[in-house]
């Protein structure tokens, strides 16, 4: 497995923004759901995680680690991850791709979100979620971690 950079990865989430938001959507012509965000940027920056595994529209906690353990590593910084798995109030749980710092500690992640209907971004803590990093994408660059 080639290795691509996390630049180009965050990069390629952006450009998903705007995106509309379909139950294990993988691509651009059906929409994305949240672990579709992250395969189909990677594959964008070369990478091929291989196929993901169907899960239910409301997946549970032992569920969506069982599907990232297939292609991501948990990590012990969050802030170096390329996956956050996060809780959005009312119980759901996703993943997000961490795509730039802002102020505060804070870092702008490339999310699904259902009740836009759109992939959209939000600002959310790296101490609020769990770290993911993806097999073959190098860690985010020391000065990009301020």
């Amino acid at each position: 497995m080639s290795s691509v950079t996390w630049k180009d990865y965050a990069n390629s989430a952006l450009e998903l923004v705007g995106q509309p938001v379909a139950h294990m959507g993988r691509d651009p012509s059906m929409g994305f759901d949240c672990v579709g965000i992250p395969h189909y940027a990677a594959r964008m920056a070369g990478l091929d995680m291989g196929p993901t595994i169907h899960y239910a529209y409301d997946p549970s906690e032992q569920d969506l680690v069982r599907g990232l353990e297939q292609f991501a590593d948990r990590c012990a910084d969050n802030r170096q991850a390329h996956i956050w798995q996060v809780w959005i109030p009312g119980g759901s749980r996703h993943v997000a791709v961490p795509a730039y710092d802002i102020d505060g500690g804070r870092i702008v992640c490339v999310i699904a979100c259902r009740k836009r209907g759109r992939v959209w971004q939000v600002a959310l803590r790296p101490d609020r979620c769990i770290g993911w990093m993806v097999r073959g994408i190098d860690p985010r660059p020391e000065e990009v971690l301020r």
